[in-house]
């Protein structure tokens, strides 16, 4: 009976012994950092029309007998239309002053005859320019800091500086080490992301979309 006691307590402290190793690899594999980086995409509105943008009349508009050309910037229903200062050729590039507004062209010819054109869709807001790039911020939960966040933190993205924008979306993407090889996480889509054991060692980026509209 001594020596199965004996036996016993050996099992049981090996079982211990096991245990203790099992929770400090669980506890190595926890501890790995996890990088992060940001990244920013501009959307504009599908066929907007955009300040820069180049306006060409048709070519049939272009001969002997066309004495003057005139562009014209109106409200959004292409009505109480105003000369444009300057706006006198076939051509003409959008300017940030026709913002919200629609552009029509008067063209005249010899006789005095004159058309004018349908009015464009509505000039919106130029293309999201980002001034200062997305910040993350570690909450660590998990006992990390940004220079180490580890499973369990939760991770803050900011939208950055912009200019011209009016809304944001958001998405959290797992890439390799290297900040390669991203595939967005799902439904990763808010500002914040908890990491998971999964993301041990990689790098996760969070990505702001800008629109114009």
């Amino acid at each position: 009976m001594r020596r199965w006691g004996v036996v016993t307590g050996l099992i049981a402290g090996l079982v211990v012994a096991l245990w203790v190793i099992a929770l400090a690899s669980s506890g190595s594999a926890s501890a790995g950092a996890t990088q992060i980086q940001t990244k920013t995409v501009t959307v504009a509105a599908a066929n907007e029309l955009r300040p820069g943008m180049r306006l060409t009349l048709p070519a049939t508009y272009h001969s002997y007998r066309v004495t003057r050309f005139r562009w014209l910037r109106c409200d959004r229903q292409g009505a109480s239309c105003r000369r444009i200062a300057g706006a006198t050729r076939r051509v003409y590039i959008v300017r940030i002053a026709d913002m919200g507004h629609t552009l029509r062209a008067r063209v005249t010819w010899r006789g005095n005859a004159s058309a004018t054109t349908t009015p464009t869709p509505q000039v919106g807001r130029p293309l999201p320019v980002n001034t200062a790039i997305p910040a993350i911020t570690d909450g660590g939960q998990g006992g990390g800091s940004l220079s180490g966040p580890i499973m369990g933190d939760v991770l803050t993205g900011s939208n950055g500086t912009w200019q011209y924008a009016v809304r944001f979306t958001y998405q959290w993407e797992d890439c390799d080490a290297t900040g390669a090889n991203c595939i967005p996480i799902l439904g990763a889509t808010t500002q914040t992301y908890t990491l998971q054991n999964s993301d041990v060692g990689d790098t996760i980026v969070f990505v702001v979309t800008a629109y114009n509209f």
